[in-house]
């Protein structure tokens, strides 16, 4: 079945959510029909070049939203119109869904002021190009707020300005790695990195995360190694100075990249010195966002890399048109230098704290188990043996939007709640709850 559906890597978008979006637009129309068999996953990844797991995270939304019906092995139908509902607004008079997906941005502690003023600023400079490795100003900036707020030492790298993490992955990518080469990544995959992993298809060897961090039985062949230390989004494990220092005794043995994502909202621990502040600095790369903090009002990330990279990243960079436009940039190196980012982190790490354990007392009568990054203002409620992620959400719909994860370790649901006010987390929280104690164990997961 030829499929009129197109995959973009450069939206920012997930491409199993792209897809789902699609194929629900499609059934919607009535293009597919109730009763029409979709393809395998297997050859739904062959149509649109994405790896399988892409294919199978597009029909696990789709099974959880009632669009599709089937079980695993046996077929995926269309279940019909009267079943699709779109879960972005309101559906014959009933309220929106409150939206607990992450990456949403809290505007109550915004800061309004110095954001209008470095946009107003960033308004006033004539439009011209931006180099390939970013505006200079912003190089700057953030070299001078990575020294100050992180304790990196910047001697010996540059700062990349980059349109986020999967583009500075995927350009890291490009530059360090060849055809054959391999590259291991977190699983579940790091959220930021979402779009990377499915884009990248064969190349990716998923590294188990156990509860202290990133397990270290490693692919041997592995040229970058992507990891986040201080603070996995979603399941929130942080890993401990001895498993720093082995990661980096492994890297230099097996001459491997290793790539750490850092967190610009700060863990509530006691600081432990980065990869890249124990490591060879010749082979640590970090990668950073301030997406993360401003959403997609700022889609601008940076890359800190070793000097000895910088020339073909500068290559690959010229080649490509998918660059951070050269006001955006302006207005960051403003926001930056006013002192704002530093102060809005501040704000965000008491605030994510505190909706993350309102999101485990809520639930601390049921039988899950609630993990959580603070950096990224997520909980991760994982599901016990038998209950799956879309069975929940087949309850949940239309009051709530969340987010499935299906990883090696097991299923659950990942919470964006930091942009919501109390009230409103509250009331997602009790339906959160009756939905997950409403489904019986050992139901059979569908696909």
């Amino acid at each position: 079945m030829a499929l009129p559906i197109t995959v973009d890597r450069d939206r920012g978008v997930p491409l199993h959510r792209q897809i789902a979006e699609q194929l629900t637009e499609l059934v919607e129309r009535g293009v597919l029909g109730a009763g029409t068999r979709l393809p395998s996953t297997r050859a739904l990844a062959a149509s649109f070049g994405v790896s399988r797991g892409v294919a199978v995270a597009a029909y696990d939304l789709l099974f959880a939203a009632g669009v599709l019906r089937g079980r695993r092995g046996a077929g995926s139908y269309v279940q019909g119109l009267p079943s699709v509902r779109r879960t972005t607004g309101p559906m014959h008079g009933m309220p929106p869904p409150i939206d607990l997906r992450p990456g949403q941005s809290n505007l109550t502690r915004f800061p309004r002021e110095a954001w209008r003023a470095a946009w107003r600023a960033a308004g006033h400079v004539l439009p011209r190009p931006a180099p390939p490795l970013g505006l200079p100003r912003l190089r700057a900036a953030l070299t001078d707020y990575l020294e100050r707020n992180r304790g990196l030492a910047m001697a010996n790298h540059e700062v990349i300005v980059t349109g986020g993490p999967s583009h500075s992955a995927e350009l890291l990518v490009r530059a360090v790695c060849k055809a054959d080469d391999i590259v291991a990544v977190e699983d579940p995959a790091p959220w930021p990195l979402r779009a990377f992993v499915g884009a990248l298809g064969p190349m990716v060897r998923p590294v188990p995360v156990w509860p202290d961090g990133l397990w270290l039985d490693l692919p041997s062949k592995a040229r970058l190694v992507f990891t986040s230390p201080d603070g996995h989004d979603p399941l929130g494990t942080r890993m401990p100075l001895w498993r720093r220092r082995a990661l980096l005794d492994w890297s230099r043995a097996a001459d491997s990249v290793l790539v750490e994502l850092g967190q610009e909202v700060p863990e509530h621990h006691e600081p432990v010195p980065s990869l890249l502040q124990l490591g060879d600095r010749a082979s640590v790369v970090h990668i950073g966002s301030l997406r993360s903090l401003f959403g997609s009002a700022l889609p601008l990330g940076y890359l800190v890399v070793p000097r000895r990279f910088v020339p073909r990243l500068e290559v690959v960079l010229t080649e490509t048109v998918a660059r951070p436009a050269p006001v955006p940039q302006e207005a960051a190196a403003e926001l930056l230098q006013r002192g704002a980012v530093q102060r809005y982190r501040t704000r965000l790490t008491e605030l994510h704290a505190l909706r993350l354990a309102a999101v485990r007392s809520g639930l601390e009568d049921l039988p899950v188990e609630v993990r959580g990054s603070i950096s990224a203002g997520t909980a991760t409620v994982l599901l016990p043996q038998g209950v799956t992620a879309g069975a929940v959400l087949e309850r949940l719909r239309p009051k709530l939007v969340v987010d499935p994860i299906v990883f090696n370790g097991g299923e659950g649901l990942v919470l964006g709640c930091a942009h919501l006010d109390e009230g409103t987390l509250r009331t997602a929280i009790s339906l959160l709850g009756k939905a997950i104690a409403d489904v019986p164990p050992m139901l059979s997961r569908a696909g």
